[in-house]
């Protein structure tokens, strides 16, 4: 993580404003170890990414089917409640044997499980949510590798690291929360034991200073994406595509 503050509104480090991003003095990622670490990584993570849809909709299933219960809960509710409306409106106020109370309490129940549902509903939306960023993040690391390995276009990995997380952010205050986990989860495997060090063959500084980079990328793409929830993220973070390459795209 970045320490400190920027000024484009989240804290890392000072730039004069968010339509200057970082200058990419990415580490060159064109030796064959690491060719190699990465398509392990990536057959790896299709295992995972699939793993993880089949998890979500489980739980999303689980989830729907808790609002039904509850939905279905909540209509008993209101038809005792109408019952005891009834009863109340055939009898004397004074002689209504408690129905008033009964008829508070059945509304209380009610508020509580309509409150339930809301958060039921919520859950379902933010699963949903993570499930599309998190396809925006793998579908960006499978370009990231075509151009790098097969397009041999070196230091693209700030820009597609921001697109992801700029069309993240676009889906609302969910997607912008998965996007910083996604993005926050990589820079921390990047420096457990040293993986990114190892890999690349640098310094643990030099690979500290690198993640310190890409989250500056990935909290510019945040940034641009909540700012123009409309736009196409590729075009809106075209600026942190290496000047060697911006004719390309």
């Amino acid at each position: 993580m970045v320490n400190g503050n920027n000024n484009n509104g989240e804290g890392g480090t000072n730039y004069p404003n968010s339509n200057e991003p970082p200058e990419d003095d990415e580490l060159c990622d064109c030796n064959e170890q690491y060719l190699d670490s990465l398509i392990f990584k990536l057959e790896e993570g299709q295992g995972d990414a699939q793993s993880l849809a089949d998890d979500y909709k489980e739980l999303e299933s689980k989830l729907t089917d808790s609002q039904k219960h509850f939905e279905e809960i909540i209509q008993s509710y209101k038809n005792m409640l109408q019952e005891v409306e009834n009863e109340i409106k055939q009898h004397l106020t004074s002689c209504n044997n408690g129905l008033s109370e009964v008829r508070d309490e059945i509304t209380k129940k009610i508020d509580k499980l309509s409150i339930l549902i809301k958060t039921v509903f919520a859950l379902i939306e933010f699963n949903k949510t993570q499930e599309k960023v998190a396809f925006y993040f793998i579908t960006q690391y499978g370009i990231l590798l075509h151009e790098a390995y097969v397009l041999k276009r070196a230091g693209m990995d700030k820009y597609r690291h921001s697109v992801a997380n700029c069309q993240g952010a676009q889906l609302g205050e969910f997607g912008e929360m998965a996007a910083t986990i996604f993005s926050d989860f990589k820079e921390y495997f990047d420096q457990w034991e040293d993986v990114y060090a190892k890999s690349h063959g640098v310094t643990i500084e030099e690979a500290k200073a690198d993640s310190e980079r890409d989250q500056v990328a990935n909290r510019l793409g945040r940034l641009r994406g909540r700012e123009n929830p409309t736009c196409d993220c590729a075009d809106l973070m075209k600026d942190l595509i290496p000047k060697s390459h911006r004719d390309k795209y």
